[in-house]
């Protein structure tokens, strides 16, 4: 199974990417987590899965803060993907990302828009 988990930065993708592992493995199963950071690599590594077939055998957990349109299309005819979209009001990750991370009002600002229109 192919278990897409994405969301904005400071969204929760983190904790939901380990929720989702840990209910897997408390059902014996085996899990890969893979973190993936930009659209082409998202793009690439769901096609490659697709056409594999790994996802037919391997239980995958992909962790991405990246989407385009029509990215997870493919994956999704498979049957056997599951989406968690993670959302979070962009003014909570701008302070989020201010408090937890440093960054300057502007800093962040970029930060949370940059993402904002890659979603």
């Amino acid at each position: 199974m192919l278990i897409i988990n994405g969301g904005l930065p400071r969204s929760g993708t983190v904790l939901t990417g380990r929720i989702i592992s840990e209910v897997l493995r408390h059902y014996s199963c085996q899990v890969e987590n893979i973190n993936l950071d930009s659209v082409n690599r998202v793009a690439k590594f769901v096609k490659r899965a697709v056409h594999s077939g790994i996802a037919n055998y391997k239980n995958i957990v992909l962790h991405t803060h990246s989407w385009a349109d029509g990215e997870f299309n493919e994956a999704l005819s498979l049957g056997n993907t599951k989406i968690f979209w993670n959302y979070r009001d962009p003014r909570d990750i701008l302070v989020s990302l201010m408090k937890l991370h440093d960054l300057s009002y502007d800093d962040a600002s970029k930060l949370v828009v940059k993402h904002i229109q890659t979603v």
